[in-house]
């Protein structure tokens, strides 16, 4: 061993910071650099003898202030040319690990991943902190940095005057920061220190959520909208825009949120685009979610039969694209009507909402080696009318599509509400509701009401 450092691991261990469980990084010198000396029998030796290497404990043998430190090779950094002719070099590569090598993962696991905007991050003028404030300028995260002196606040400025500095040697410092925080509404408080700093700087950030209005998904049995109260996590959730705050009508539709605009564009990317659909036909158009889904094929230029039952919903498909075939099933010849459409426009999916017969008797007439997707059933009748012919002898398939997939990844890259402001925004994505209230104690009267 050469140099090894002193960092925040080995200074927890010191103060006895540390799990009472036997714990791989419960022994001092966390990383360090040497020379090697000696290799296993499956390490290249040429590769490996007399050569400078920066590495990482991973392991309670691996120990960077003793004489001789045993590391696995994929613990291990190679000191290139340039600084092994520096001793200043190379002693800051003591500190690979515990500084570029954190930054990095603290931009890359956190920042970019949750997508921060704005963050708050104290003892800035640290290496480490300075090593973050660059990536942060670099990817357009606006910094509240939190020093302890006029030059840490000069340090700041020197790698970006976009940054906002706090210098806690002043008197006023905290309420420069409550300044700061309302005008940069940071999302992200980083912190290396302990003591009192860190509860009066988190005492003062944003409370993003209290006394907000929400739109949510359920993830779990905990988070049951007919309840009271419900628990959710926050990554499920879409905060309430301006706009829809000051309209009832808006705030009543936003309970539909996740189940019409993000189905459908869920729908949109995952099966209509995927698959490259350019024709298909779909029931039940006339609903919130059918127009969507409307707009949406107008927008990417996907053929659209629409199958609706009445003239009004003729009228309604109508009015977003003169291009649509709209099929009127309560006029007698509407199956010859849609057998003539299919011929001119040759749909590869049908797409359902429908239980009962109308299901089977539309995919009858869809073209050979074509599919039918349900979204789910809101007649409450049991799709039937099969017969085997179509899958066997055709070569048609039927599948099932689910918005949780799609939710979960929105869910858990943390994109939910960014996702949902976008679509609040787009009025491809409107929702059209004319809405009967219940209360709790009438819900069987709501879903018969539903049904209908």
């Amino acid at each position: 061993m050469q140099y090894a450092a002193v960092g925040p691991f080995d200074i927890n261990i010191f103060n006895h910071y540390y799990s009472s469980t036997k714990d791989q990084f419960n022994s001092f010198g966390f990383e360090g650099v040497g020379t090697v000396t000696h290799v296993g029998k499956e390490v290249d030796s040429k590769a490996f003898i007399g050569k400078k290497l920066a590495f990482m404990k991973v392991d309670a043998i691996a120990q960077a202030y003793s004489e001789y430190a045993i590391v696995p090779v994929g613990s291990t950094i190679f000191i290139d040319e340039k600084t092994l002719k520096n001793e200043q070099l190379l002693k800051e590569r003591a500190y690979l690990i515990g500084s570029p090598f954190t930054a990095k993962g603290l931009l890359e696991e956190v920042l970019l991943t949750h997508n921060h905007k704005s963050i708050v991050m104290d003892t800035a003028n640290s290496s480490l902190g300075q090593i973050v404030a660059r990536l942060c300028d670099k990817h357009s995260i606006q910094l509240i940095n939190i020093v302890r002196s006029e030059q840490g606040v000069k340090t700041m400025e020197s790698i970006s005057k976009g940054f906002v500095n706090i210098n806690t040697s002043e008197n006023d410092y905290l309420n420069k920061f409550k300044d700061a925080v309302k005008d940069r509404n940071p999302s992200l408080y980083v912190t290396f220190q302990g003591g009192n700093l860190p509860s009066r700087i988190f005492e003062l950030m944003p409370k993003a959520f209290i006394g907000k209005k929400l739109a949510f998904m359920k993830v779990d049995a905990i988070a049951q909208a007919y309840s009271e109260y419900a628990i959710v996590p926050v990554g499920s959730t879409i905060l309430m825009d301006e706009k829809t705050l000051k309209n009832e009508q808006l705030l009543k539709e936003r309970a539909y949120l996740i189940g019409n605009p993000f189905t459908a564009k869920g729908f949109l990317n995952e099966v209509l685009l995927t698959q490259n659909h350019k024709s298909i036909v779909m029931d039940t158009a006339n609903s919130s979610f059918g127009q969507i889904v409307a707009r949406l094929c107008d927008k990417h230029n996907i053929q659209l039969i629409n199958i609706v039952r009445s003239e009004q919903g003729v009228k309604t498909m109508e009015s977003i694209s003169k291009s649509f075939i709209n099929i009127n099933t309560s006029e007698n010849e509407y199956l010859n009507k849609l057998k003539d459409s299919v011929k001119d426009r040759n749909p590869s999916l049908y797409v359902t909402f429908q239980g009962g017969n109308l299901p089977s008797r539309i995919f009858e007439l869809m073209p050979y080696r074509t599919s039918m997707v349900t979204l789910g059933v809101i007649n409450n009748e049991k799709i039937s009318g099969f017969s085997t012919v179509p899958f066997i002898f055709h070569e048609k398939k039927i599948f099932g599509y689910s918005i949780s997939p799609y939710m979960s990844n929105l869910i858990s890259s943390n994109k939910t509400n960014e996702v949902g402001q976008e679509l609040l925004k787009d009025p491809d994505y409107a929702m059209s509701f004319d809405f009967t209230e219940f209360k709790l104690s009438e819900f069987e009267k709501a879903v018969e009401f539903q049904k209908t």
